[in-house]
């Protein structure tokens, strides 16, 4: 067992084993720590790995709560050791789950640095080559496991709460609304070119307008959608037929 610095802090680490801390991470819990700040929050650490983002937000919200899962033994008794060695074993409990299971709901943040490295990228980053490759890559485009975190995070979060994770050196932030939001397709994943997968937030949905339908006078609320032919606009729930955006538009101004 060695040590290494983060996050202004020492972590103990098993090279090979579990993956070590990389000084990107720190911006991780940077967020994380601020959109905590000193309430009492309930944070889960997802991938906790050595515990080194559920050690280190612990210490800078010191009134947060923090639940840290792993898939790995090695990783839940390294981030155990960590946790201890930092006298967080009142706030931080480590378990190993996969993500959000025992974990209680009413969280106010979800944090996470899973492996997100597509599996046929293993031969062309060398740099990774000591760190054990379940903690690395995945299948596909890579994504998968944010993907189903993401899902899972909608019923574990607060409405007011948010998920963040580490994605290619960047931070993300997302919140409850936008995950809600995923089930119409405001948030999407997708691969590049490479086959990595990345998050892209589109438009955020439009919000309910009042609707008097063209074709038979009625009036109702509703979303305006856009319909496989690709022509924005919304159906009238009395009488079923179609209305185009251009037709809600001259109906919104003669009323």
């Amino acid at each position: 067992m060695t040590e290494t610095p983060f996050s202004g802090i020492r972590l103990l680490t098993r090279p090979g084993e579990v993956m070590t801390p990389r000084p990107a991470t720190a911006a991780l819990v940077e967020t994380a720590a601020a959109l905590v700040g000193d309430r009492r929050a309930r944070v889960a650490d997802v991938g906790t790995g050595s515990g080194a983002v559920a050690v280190a937000v612990a210490i800078a919200a010191p009134n947060a709560r923090v639940w840290a899962t792993d898939i790995s033994s090695a990783a839940v008794l390294l981030a155990r050791a960590n946790v201890a060695r930092h006298g967080l074993g009142d706030r931080v409990a480590v378990s190993r789950a996969d993500l959000l299971d025992g974990v209680p709901d009413g969280l106010d943040l979800v944090v996470a640095n899973l492996p997100y490295l597509p599996d046929h990228l293993r031969g062309a980053r060398p740099e990774l080559a000591g760190e054990p490759p379940q903690a690395v890559f995945a299948r596909g485009d890579g994504l998968g496991h944010y993907r189903r975190l993401l899902s899972t995070s909608r019923t574990a979060l607060r409405p007011d709460g948010a998920v963040v994770l580490q994605l290619h050196r960047r931070v993300l932030l997302i919140r409850a609304s936008e995950l809600e939001a995923e089930r119409s397709g405001s948030l999407i994943n997708r691969a590049d070119a490479n086959g990595i997968g990345s998050f892209e937030p589109m438009a955020k949905p439009p919000a309910l307008q009042d609707v008097i339908c063209v074709h038979c006078g009625k009036p109702f609320r509703a979303e305006v959608l856009a319909p496989e032919s690709e022509q924005a606009g919304v159906k009238c729930p009395h009488c079923k037929l179609f209305m185009p955006l251009e037709r809600i538009e001259a109906s919104e101004d003669a009323a």
